[in-house]
């Protein structure tokens, strides 16, 4: 569990620096100090024989990479619409906010700001309100 506490401590000063271009595991089942993304059979007790053997990736590791990969940037004031944090609210916002709906998770990228309709998720209907703001359609969002 202390591990755990450090990856999760380490992965929010990341995002606190505003630094998401880093991966810092190895992939390699054998790294000493982290075991790597992937699961291997090597216990250098009682199984020798399984060293080198790659098994499936350690899920739990991923789930927590994924989990770094929606961490909104530097924390500072909600700007509703502006979901890069360039501090303007444009058809790129808009074009990243329906990246983010369909799983592609650009960087940088921030939740708080992208979910203007303030309905706790980001979906398609948040990138659509983004766009009608940019256009002139709307005059400002539902939530401040």
């Amino acid at each position: 569990t202390v591990d755990w506490q450090w990856q999760n401590a380490f992965l929010d000063y990341l995002a606190y620096e505003n630094i998401f271009d880093t991966i810092y595991w190895s992939i390699n089942p054998e790294s000493y100090s982290v075991g790597g993304i992937y699961n291997h059979v090597y216990n250098p007790l009682n199984n020798t024989g399984g060293w080198g053997t790659w098994e499936v990736p350690d899920q739990r590791k991923l789930d927590l990479l994924y989990s770094f990969r929606n961490k909104d940037p530097r924390p500072g004031p909600v700007v509703r619409g502006d979901v890069n944090s360039d501090d303007t609210i444009d058809i790129v916002d808009a074009l990243l906010t329906a990246q983010y709906y369909v799983g592609l998770y650009p960087h940088p990228f921030s939740t708080r700001n992208a979910d203007v309709d303030c309905d706790g998720s980001v979906t398609i209907v948040d990138a659509l309100l983004i766009a009608r703001y940019y256009v002139g359609n709307l005059s400002s969002f539902t939530c401040s």
